[in-house]
């Protein structure tokens, strides 16, 4: 394994230790590194670089986990002070409450627990209840949820060195989950638990036996129970992954040309009939979500605002989705010093311009190609469009989208990337994508500065 994890791991240290004038963070952070490692301790190559995953995702994190200390003990970052993550921190290192009182103060009750629990622990081997340990608690979810994605392409493609290099680097330049790891948030676990039930149904949809279908039955189940203890609104989130795999199975069993037409020409008649039936009662929920969230930001001074707030309500979806990938705009608007909330999210939006394309490859190929077009890889598909859709309808907030970005992920490595051929139409798309970008940031700069 290459060392250069280390320097991140030595550099996130040394700013958590003068952030919180303390060597705590130190000790903590390599006893949960090294607890983090201990079900991947077995030899093989999948468990090789599941380890890796851990240790250059938990070292990135941790770096950045410190950056993130800076701004709230020196900055006074209001994200992290005034917001949710403080709420989380306050009611982390209360006395034990009642989980049904609890329930009744916060929605994200679940991921409090689990905080109280490990800062009642950490409190009895000597330790201060420092935010570090909270955070420390996230850096390991998401660790431990690129450990699960490394075990989901072995389940589709088998022992593939190449993506999961490409997997372990696309996973640690994600802003978003640079932001769900240094931050007191309760994403972190939302992300950690929509991989475990991806993980089942990807099993399940590689080897459909008894044993799998069981297994994914159960734990669908108890994520009915979870999420609503995380993030209330993610209890649909089983139900909609049952619902991509069932338009999965049609997709895949079209095998002939004619019929694979009949089935979408079904599929989009079924859709348009829904949404013609039920089109009085839609369009007054995406009325009543464009003027919220145009509402919410009547103080924010961004054209794409103006964009959202110019565009007919019946189109505004597809106009956010395409808002929500690129937000925000400019992307130098959270390279700040009031905020690291902001500044995550607008490294996130560098991580995007450089990640779509891949998706754009991988979606003109399951398009365009037959074999590409597995079950695994058209409920991915499925499932991350379509809660991009949700996202885009409800709140167009990157961070809802976050816990999905597993799959968007996933799905940017399903091309062979060993193939030249692949690699020049990624660097089209790329060229291509950057300069749609550049004139987008162009038409900002004439609105914002000449009108």
């Amino acid at each position: 394994m290459h060392f250069s994890w280390l320097i991140f791991f030595l550099l996130g240290s040394i700013i958590n230790t003068a952030a919180y004038f303390s060597v705590g963070p130190v000790l903590i952070s390599i006893l949960f590194l090294s607890l983090a490692l201990v079900p991947y301790i077995k030899k093989g190559v999948t468990h090789s670089y599941q380890r890796k995953a851990i240790v250059i995702v938990f070292s990135i994190c941790w770096f950045w986990a410190g950056i993130a200390a800076i701004y709230a003990e020196f900055l006074n970052d209001p994200s992290q002070l005034i917001k949710d993550a403080s709420n989380f921190y306050k009611l982390s290192i209360q006395d034990e409450i009642e989980p049904g009182l609890l329930s009744a103060i916060t929605e994200g009750y679940g991921a409090v627990l689990v905080w109280q629990y490990i800062y009642k622990f950490t409190s009895t081997i000597g330790f201060d209840n420092g935010r570090y340990i909270g955070i420390l608690v996230n850096v390991l979810l998401v660790s431990y949820t690129s450990a699960i994605g490394i075990s989901i392409i072995r389940c589709i493609y088998g022992v593939d060195r190449f993506r999961f290099n490409q997997f372990i680097l696309l996973f640690s330049l994600c802003g978003i989950f640079w932001l769900f790891s240094a931050i007191l948030l309760r994403d972190a676990f939302v992300l950690f638990f929509v991989a475990i039930l991806l993980i089942y149904w990807i099993k399940y949809l590689t080897k459909r036996n008894l044993r799998n279908f069981f297994i994914l039955v159960v734990v669908s189940i108890s994520h009915l129970f979870i999420f609503p203890s995380l993030r209330y609104e993610f209890f649909y989130v089983p139900f909609a992954l049952a619902i991509s795999a069932f338009l999965s199975f049609y997709f895949y069993n079209a095998t002939d040309k004619r019929k694979n037409k009949n089935l979408v020409f079904l599929f989009l008649l079924l859709s348009a009939s829904i949404f013609i039936f039920y089109y009085g009662q839609t369009v007054d929920i995406l009325e009543r979500n464009h003027q919220a969230y145009i509402g919410n930001n009547d103080n924010t001074s961004s054209f794409a605002i103006a964009i959202l707030d110019w565009v007919p309500t019946i189109i505004f979806p597809l106009v956010a989705i395409g808002y929500l990938y690129i937000f925000p705009i400019p992307f130098w608007s959270g390279l700040q010093l009031e905020s690291i909330y902001h500044l995550f999210v607008s490294f996130n939006s560098i991580f995007m311009y450089f990640t779509l394309p891949l998706l754009g490859v991988s979606v003109v190929r399951l398009i365009k190609y037959r074999y590409e077009r597995t079950i695994t890889t058209l409920f991915l598909a499925f499932s991350f469009f379509g809660f991009s859709l949700g996202v885009a309808v409800t709140s167009i907030e990157i961070r809802h989208l976050g816990p999905f970005l597993l799959m968007y992920i996933l799905l940017a490595v399903t091309p062979d990337y060993k193939s030249h051929v692949n690699r020049i139409i990624y660097k089209k798309f790329l060229i291509n994508f950057l300069f749609v970008v550049t004139a987008i940031h162009a038409l900002w700069a004439v609105v914002k500065f000449v009108f």
